[in-house]
Order: structure tokens, then sequence, then C-alpha cells
């Protein structure tokens, strides 16, 4: 069934661009579940899919392969030609949907390629630095900004590299993350989709470090929005964001 269907994906008119290429995407994901070794020798041609303009294409493909990689040989992920550059190019300047899953994807690849975490070191400054400089830029972006700070805030969630830190402690990095986000919602009341994505981030951060919940200024803030009558979508975030901790 498995490979009929992605005989079907690569024989359709528009090829990888057709709409409604992820849905066959998210049933081959079903389908190969328990026996994800088995799409191996289709490893490039879902790697090809990344290249799709369907945003919900590239995001059931960064999922797939986020699934599959972790049953396929070391030898075989590093083989892999164009991934890493794929994802990055959709981490940079894809869609929330696809932004979060290629970042997802290549957590996974760095944890079974033995290559270490620099990529997803390297992505966290370029977007630390780039808020950073857009705090005291006169000519701020605020497009930028919104896609810097979400997809900063998808990174907050991989922040232990595969590693369990001291439960007690807020790594530094995360500590330093939080501030952007917290900077960047007090500073952008002008502007709802910074402010947005700003929150979006900071509780990405808290529900993968619940500690941070416990700093006063983000308990400050998450305070404020939850009773801001005027913000309903901002409440939303914050209420789901705190659910998930207590969980």
């Amino acid at each position: 069934a498995v490979d009929c269907l992605l005989d079907r994906l690569v024989n359709f008119p528009s090829g990888m661009d057709t709409e409604g290429a992820s849905q066959y995407l998210d049933a081959i994901s079903v389908l190969s579940e328990g026996n994800e070794a088995a799409l191996n020798p289709h490893l490039i041609v879902l790697v090809h899919f990344l290249e799709s303009k369907q945003p919900g294409t590239v995001a059931s493909t960064a999922a797939l392969l986020s699934q599959v990689l972790p049953h396929v040989p070391i030898g075989s992920v590093r083989a892999l030609s164009g991934l890493v550059d794929l994802l990055t190019k959709t981490i940079v300047g894809g869609t929330e949907t696809a932004v979060q899953a290629a970042i997802d994807c290549l957590f996974v690849y760095c944890s079974v390629s033995g290559g270490g975490f620099g990529l997803i070191v390297k992505l966290w400054e370029k977007f630390s630095r780039f808020l950073k400089d857009q705090l005291t830029s006169e000519s701020g972006n605020a497009g930028s900004q919104s896609r810097a700070l979400f997809a900063l805030g998808c990174l907050c969630r991989h922040a232990g590299f595969g590693k369990s830190g001291d439960p007690t402690i807020v790594p530094s990095h995360v500590t330093a993350a939080v501030s952007i986000f917290l900077r960047y919602f007090r500073i952008a009341e002008a502007n709802a989709l910074v402010r947005t994505h700003a929150l979006q981030a900071l509780t990405m951060a808290t529900r993968a470090t619940p500690l941070v919940a416990l700093d006063d200024k983000v308990g400050s803030l998450l305070r404020q929005v939850l009773s801001d009558a005027s913000a309903p979508r901002h409440a939303a975030i914050a209420i789901g964001c705190l659910t998930d901790i207590v969980k």
C-alpha cells in the first residue's frame, strides 16, 4: 500500500506541488508505523518533496522524515544530499506549520546522524542575533521579526539538545531567549502580529522548560494577558500553555 501511494505521489501531473499531496504523505506515515525501515529505499524521493511550493506538503514531508530517520542506518542518513539545506531553507522562510515540522526534523537528523547539534546551535544564534539587532534598529521589519520569534520559540522546544539537564535550573540560552520574547511583547503594542508571535514563542519555551513560568516577569506577563479582555486570542494561548504545564 505504501509503495502504491508513493507511486501515485511521484506521478501526479503537478508532482510535489499537487494540492492534497500532504494527505498522501500523512497516509504513508500512518501505514508505515512499526515498519518505518520499509521506507528507506524511498528516502531520496521523500526529501525531494521538501521542495514543494505547498506548505502542507513540506510540513507533512518533514514530519514523515522525523518518523523514519531514527530507523535509517547512520551512513544513509548522512548521505541524504540536500536534506539539511532544504530544512534550513524552510526554517528561515517557511510558514509556521512547515517551520515547526522542519525544526523537529532537523533535531531528529542531528540526533541520529552522530554529528552533534551544531546546526541547531547556529540557527539559535542566528535568530537570537537578528532579534537583538532589530530591537535597536530604526527600520525594524515586523514580518521578519514575527518569523524569527516563532522559529526561536520552536527551537526552545529542543533546548536540552537531547539531554536531560538539571530540572531545577533554566538553561542560560533559554533564559536569554525568554528575555527577548518578553521585550518584544512589551514594545510591540502597535503590532498585533509581533506580539502574538512573541507570546507564542514564550509559551513554547515555557512548555519545554516549565520552570520558566516561575520567573517573576513571565508570571506577570501571563497574568496581564489573562486579565486583558481585549485580546482573547492571547488569553487562549496563555491558558493552553498553563494547562499543558500542570498536566
